[in-house]
């Protein structure tokens, strides 16, 4: 299951992250370098509206885009997600091994 939204939570993605994503996916940014640009947009986004230790942006971005919140709950805190600060340093998209660099 692959998704992807151009915010983060509620916030809308920052420039640099849409112009990084689309080098990476061109293969003008390796993955390590696009991940280091993510987790910046992502402790930006904390340093701003902090952590709530919930997984309140997760079940609004589900909820909005009709994913099962249950389903979706489960299988994040199976997999370590019990926050959306967790989520957000810690995904990998379908396909996508972790970077030696990483």
């Amino acid at each position: 299951m692959q998704y992807h939204a151009e915010v983060i939570g509620s916030l809308l993605r920052p420039d640099y992250l849409k112009v990084a994503r689309k080098q990476w996916e061109a293969g003008k940014l390796t993955t390590g370098a696009f991940k280091r640009i993510e987790d910046r947009a992502v402790d930006e986004m904390i340093a701003l509206h902090g952590c709530d230790n919930t997984l309140q942006h997760a079940e609004t971005w589900a909820r909005a885009h009709k994913v099962a919140w249950f389903k979706l709950n489960r299988s994040l805190r199976s997999l370590g997600g019990f926050c959306d600060c967790e989520i957000g340093l810690n995904t990998v998209a379908d396909g996508e091994e972790e970077p030696e660099d990483w």
